[in-house]
């Protein structure tokens, strides 16, 4: 719920321990969203495995009757809703515009420069 509260532009930080469901949460929150504005959210991690948690969530939050999937980090929900792995290398290069109309999850986020989440 404190995602969906987010202003645009802002970030939010969920910071523990390893193994504390920092991503099967992120996961769950990306499910709502989905539901709710039917955007686009993007993940982007060190690796695509680094974000199965992620995807894993999701899926399992929505369920088989709302969510289809086009592929492993490839998730469709409504007309326009999509979760999709983003890598860094193209994240970097994406056009600011092109980012203002999507949520954003950088997971494992430990794993990149500090300039690189800045």
């Amino acid at each position: 719920e404190a995602v969906l509260k987010i202003k645009a532009s802002s970030p939010l930080v969920v910071y523990g321990r390893r193994g504390r469901g920092k991503s099967a949460g992120l996961g769950m929150a990306a499910a709502l969203l989905l539901q709710r504005t039917g955007g686009t959210v993007l993940v982007t991690s060190p690796s695509q495995e680094a974000s199965q948690q992620i995807f894993a969530s999701a899926l399992k939050f929505l369920g088989a009757g709302i969510a289809k999937q086009l592929g492993p980090y490839d998730v469709r929900v409504g007309k326009h809703g999509r979760l999709i792995f983003v890598s860094p290398t193209l994240l970097a290069t994406r056009p600011r515009h092109q980012l203002k109309e999507c949520f954003l999850i950088v997971d494992e986020a430990a794993g990149f420069p500090v300039n690189f989440i800045a």
